[in-house]
C-alpha cells in the first residue's frame, strides 16, 4: 500500500533580506564596496606590482566571501563573528566571578524558593521513585492513570529533572556492619568484609549509578504571584502521593547545595551535596559568629 503524505514540511529557519541594488542585498553591497575601496587603496601604494596585485586581489576575494559565502547555512560574516566571540570569551569561571552569576541566573534563595534574575520564583520538590517494573499489570495501569490525571489537573508548567549520580552505598554498608557486630562470632565479621569488597567491586565494574528525581515548580514574576508557589507545591506533592510516590519540598538549606552541586567538584552525602561554594558559605557563617 502506498503511503500518501498530506501537507509539506515548513522550514523552521527562514530569513529574508531586502534587495537594494538589483539582486544584491544591502549587506552584500557594503562588503563589495569595502572590498573595492581597500583594493584601490592597496593598488595605489608605492609597492612592487606583484605585491599590489596580491593585496588588491585578497581584498576583493574577502569582500566576495563575506558578502556571498555561507557556512552551515549562515552568512560567512556571522560565522566569523561567532568564532571570534567564542575565542574572546573566557572558558572557565570561578564560583565568585560576576560572569558565573550571569550564567546561573539565580539572584538568591529565600523561604524555600529559588529567586531568579528575571523575577521568577522556583520551588524544587524531591521525589522518591517506586519500583514500577515489579508491580502487576493492574497496578501499572492504575499508577499510569493516576499520573495522567495528576498532569491533566495542573494549570501551570512544571519541569521534571532526572539526575544520575554515583551510587552512595555507605549508609547501606553501615547498617549491615551494625547487624554483623550484633551477631557474636568472628565469622560474621569476615563475611562482612568479603561482602563489602565484592559489593564495591561489582558497583565499580558495572558503573552502577543512582537516579534522583526532582520536580521544579514555578511561580509568577510579580511579588503578589510568589504566594502561589506554596499552593502549587502542595498540589504537586498531593498528586505524586496519589501515584504512590513520596515527595517533599527542599528547604533553603538544601537548595543551595543542590544548585552548587551542578558545578564542578561536588560530593554527594546522605542525599545531600557538599561543594566548595557551600563549604565556603558555612565557613564564612561560622567566622561571623566568632
Amino acid at each position: 500500500m502506498t503511503e500518501i503524505k498530506s501537507g509539506y514540511d515548513v522550514p523552521q529557519s527562514m530569513r529574508y533580506e531586502e534587495k537594494v541594488l538589483g539582486a544584491l542585498t544591502f549587506r552584500q553591497v557594503i562588503y563589495l564596496l569595502l572590498g573595492g575601496i581597500v583594493a584601490i587603496f592597496f593598488w595605489k601604494l608605492p609597492l612592487i606590482e606583484t605585491v599590489r596585485i596580491s593585496l588588491s586581489a585578497i581584498s576583493l576575494i574577502l569582500g566576495l566571501i563575506l558578502g556571498f559565502a555561507k557556512v552551515k547555512s549562515r552568512n560567512a560574516d556571522e560565522h566569523l563573528y561567532s568564532i571570534a566571540r567564542y575565542h574572546r570569551r573566557p572558558k572557565r569561571f570561578g564560583y565568585l566571578d560576576a560572569e558565573m552569576a550571569k550564567l546561573i541566573g539565580v539572584s538568591g534563595i529565600k523561604n524555600g524558593a529559588v529567586l531568579m534574575d528575571n523575577g521568577t520564583v522556583l520551588a524544587i520538590v524531591q521525589a522518591s521513585p517506586i519500583n514500577f517494573t515489579m508491580r502487576s499489570e493492574e497496578d501499572k495501569e492504575a499508577i499510569i492513570g493516576r499520573y495522567r490525571r495528576f498532569l491533566d489537573s495542573l494549570d501551570f508548567p512544571i519541569q521534571i529533572l532526572v539526575r544520575t549520580v554515583k551510587l552512595d552505598i555507605e549508609p547501606y554498608l553501615k547498617s549491615v556492619k551494625e547487624r554483623a557486630n550484633k551477631s557474636k562470632g568472628k565469622k560474621a565479621g569476615k563475611l562482612f568484609e568479603h561482602f563489602c569488597k565484592y559489593f564495591e567491586k561489582t558497583i565499580k565494574e558495572r558503573n552502577v549509578k543512582n537516579r534522583l528525581f526532582y520536580v521544579i515548580v514555578p511561580a509568577g514574576k510579580t511579588r503578589k504571584d510568589q504566594s502561589e508557589i506554596d499552593s502549587r507545591v502542595s498540589l504537586c506533592i498531593d498528586g505524586l502521593s496519589g501515584c504512590g510516590i513520596k515527595a517533599r519540598r527542599l528547604n533553603s538549606g538544601e537548595l543551595a547545595p543542590l544548585l552548587a552541586s551542578f558545578l564542578e567538584g561536588h560530593i554527594e552525602e546522605d542525599w545531600g551535596y557538599i561543594s566548595p561554594i557551600t563549604v565556603l558559605g558555612n565557613f564564612e557563617g561560622r567566622k561571623e559568629n566568632v
